[in-house]
């Protein structure tokens, strides 16, 4: 999907404009997606010590990283659960899991609320332009949601499984859910805090953003900024790609050349979402990959056995 954007793309103009880069607001960029990484890994931290587990934050940060990369090469960015694998030694699966999944929920109806807010506030002809894969994202984010909310929060719909309970796979599924939920409702007083650390983090993505759509020239309001990510970000979570590499700069592309305010062509557009694709995972990379090496499900496997024997 991504090289499919580069078709019929003059390399010439396109690496003009890379040349052009302004290199501070470039700069200022980085350190708002390190901002971000900071609020995030403080957001598990935070729940960590309400379940009883004191870890160093830049411990929580390193490892965050690490799952960081994997969630940028994977369908969905389903990756980044291998937080589970980083923690494994230190803190039970049943509550990385809950504290995860708590996270994922809290980010995606901030999603859904941007997507909203946007066609409310900013422009609907934009997302009236791309509404299939705009819906499509949506109802597929809105659905996780959902879903993961049920498995967190409903004993009612975990006794669902007791039907299939006599298939061992499914019994050692059903009591690694419970595990969650105990988790999650040990977790219930801090989810408030929780929501209001994420609504920083998506402020600072909104500068990271902002920050960078000024280095390649283009001048929108912080606002268009802050919706227009939510937008881009849950296109980006259509498992069909690898992090939603393609899906996301094409949302990108679609939300900056087609709105009205400002003209912006598609090279300018395209630059844009591959700076913030990049800059972000040789981030992500340059404090997480020192870890990778941690996430082994065959150790985690025997380990699992050590602990049994």
């Amino acid at each position: 999907m991504l090289v499919l954007l580069f078709i019929n793309v003059n390399f010439g103009v396109f690496m003009s404009q890379l040349g052009n880069l302004d290199l501070l607001y470039f700069g200022l960029a980085v350190l708002s997606y390190l901002g971000l990484n900071f609020c995030l890994a403080f957001r598990i931290q935070l729940m960590l010590r309400r379940l009883g587990h004191s870890m160093p934050f830049i411990r929580v940060l390193l490892f965050h990283f690490t799952s960081m990369i994997l969630g940028d090469v994977t369908p969905g960015r389903a990756g980044y659960f291998g937080m589970i694998l980083l923690l494994r030694d230190k803190v039970k699966a049943q509550d990385t899991f809950s504290i995860l999944t708590i996270g994922q929920i809290i980010d995606f109806l901030l999603k859904i609320i941007g997507t909203i807010a946007f066609a409310a506030l900013v422009s609907t002809t934009v997302l009236d332009m791309n509404a299939n894969v705009v819906f499509i994202a949506v109802l597929l984010v809105a659905a996780v949601a959902a879903g993961s909310a049920l498995l967190l929060f409903s004993r009612r719909f975990l006794r669902l499984m007791c039907i299939a309970s006599g298939f061992r796979t499914v019994k050692n599924l059903y009591r690694f859910l419970l595990g969650v939920q105990d988790s999650t409702a040990v977790l219930r007083p801090v989810l408030s805090w929780a929501f209001l650390v994420s609504v920083g983090g998506w402020v600072l993505v909104a500068a990271q953003w902002y920050f960078m759509a000024r280095a390649v020239d283009i001048e929108f309001s912080f606002l268009y900024f802050l919706l227009m990510q939510a937008i881009a970000s849950t296109v980006s979570f259509i498992p069909v790609s690898l992090g939603g590499a393609g899906f996301q700069e094409f949302a990108i592309a679609a939300l900056l050349k087609n709105a009205s305010s400002l003209p912006v062509t598609y090279v300018q557009a395209l630059v844009f979402g591959i700076l913030i694709r990049t800059s972000s995972l040789l981030t992500d990379c340059l404090f997480g990959v020192a870890n990778l090496h941690r996430l082994s499900l065959l150790d985690a496997l025997n380990a699992r056995e050590r602990k049994g024997a």
